[in-house]
């Protein structure tokens, strides 16, 4: 072989693994980003602030709701009687 047959094919090698050691860099790099994204959804979806529950019938002002843990079984309401009052229906369809 001559030697310029020879320096192409060290040269061709030399390509081809720096381009490899290239491509599998950008992969790990990729990877790396993806575990990082991903825990940052986690993280975010695991500590979400707790949601604010109002109740209107769009024409009083919204009053904001307390979650309970079992249901009211007492005899007390639990809205102030004007809101109760402000959202039951005006007109009561009996001929129906």
């Amino acid at each position: 072989m001559r030697i310029e047959t020879i320096n192409k094919r060290k040269q061709s090698r030399r390509f081809y693994s720096g381009g490899f050691r290239k491509a599998v860099n950008a992969l790990f790099i990729s990877v790396i980003l993806n575990f990082v994204f991903l825990g940052t959804l986690q993280y975010r979806y695991m500590h979400m602030p707790k949601i604010d529950f109002y109740t209107t019938d769009g024409i009083t002002m919204p009053v904001k709701l307390t979650p309970l843990s079992a249901p009211n079984m007492s005899s007390t309401p639990l809205l102030p009687e004007e809101v109760a009052q402000a959202s039951a229906p005006s007109v009561v369809l009996d001929n129906l």
